[in-house]
């Protein structure tokens, strides 16, 4: 069979390090996570993919320059197609092609925005860029607020704005003191949008909600 789909439960391996390029993984439901070496001791977390999101998108040709690999962030389900039946699949139906280049064209533009958290300079505006990222990916609208529907800990916070665990927990109880946001069971619920938004860099063109 050209696809494989499979059951993962959190913290299973899905793609491991040398695979990731070799086949196009469609998330059906639950959430994945694309992480790489930052370096001897940590990893950062490249991205987070939840349901009918695609990560993996093969290359003819190409192979990451870092070592790079996608676990399961919760029990997900997720479909698997080897390079071989995309590279057929182009070859026989030139509007695979298209769709390959939209597939690639918007993992380009998911990579720009999350790089984009990075700027700032203080794990407090890095953090402000990129809850909103994730509560438009992951979250409702709720009483003028959001809530994340993800449980997340300061670790996979600091894994994805390299930073520190406690340099992330201070940043969150400095938004809670500030009644910006609150943090429940991994849950966080944001309060203030808006304050949240002034808090990231103004040259770094924070992502609002609205």
């Amino acid at each position: 069979t050209p696809t494989v789909d499979r059951r993962h439960e959190p913290g299973d391996l899905i793609c491991g390090e040398g695979d990731y390029g070799g086949a196009l993984y469609l998330v059906l439901d639950g959430v994945t996570k694309l992480s790489v070496i930052r370096s001897e001791a940590s990893e950062a977390i490249l991205r987070l993919a939840g349901p009918w999101e695609v990560i993996g998108v093969p290359v003819p040709g190409w192979k990451p320059s870092r070592l790079t690999w996608v676990e399961a962030f919760t029990a997900c389900e997720v479909v698997k197609v080897p390079r071989m039946f995309v590279e057929r699949a182009v070859r026989e139906n030139p509007n695979v092609a298209l769709k390959l280049t939209e597939l690639l064209e918007l993992e380009l533009a998911r990579r720009e925005e999350l790089f984009g958290c990075l700027l700032p300079r203080t794990t407090e505006a890095r953090l402000a860029r990129l809850l909103p990222i994730l509560a438009r990916q992951f979250g409702v609208a709720r009483d003028g607020g959001w809530i994340i529907e993800l449980r997340l800990t300061h670790y996979d916070l600091a894994e994805m704005v390299a930073s520190t665990r406690e340099s992330v927990t201070a940043a969150v109880n400095s938004f809670r003191r500030r009644g910006v946001l609150e943090k429940k069971a991994g849950i966080i619920f944001i309060l203030e949008p808006e304050e949240l938004a002034q808090t990231a860099a103004p040259w770094a063109r924070p992502v609002r909600l609205n």
